[in-house]
């Protein structure tokens, strides 16, 4: 699979955790509210993990990444 913007591999591997964790909550949260057992503290401490992951590969990609 082609990297975008140069990542290494551990920064392309954090790219897609965190597109497959976001998918998968979608994914959980469309199922319906009969269903959902996630509190506003959980969904907040996912928000902040995939922040954190997030937070490095922008940081990277800034450092590669040059406007025309």
């Amino acid at each position: 699979m082609r990297k975008p913007y140069s990542l290494s591999e551990d920064e392309f591997d954090k790219l897609r955790r965190v597109q497959d964790s976001i998918q998968l909550v979608s994914i959980l949260l469309d199922e319906g509210p009969r269903s959902s057992t996630a509190t506003p503290r959980m969904m907040a401490a996912f928000m902040s993990v995939m922040s954190d992951e997030m937070g490095g590969v922008l940081q990277s990609v800034s450092g590669t990444f040059s406007p025309r």
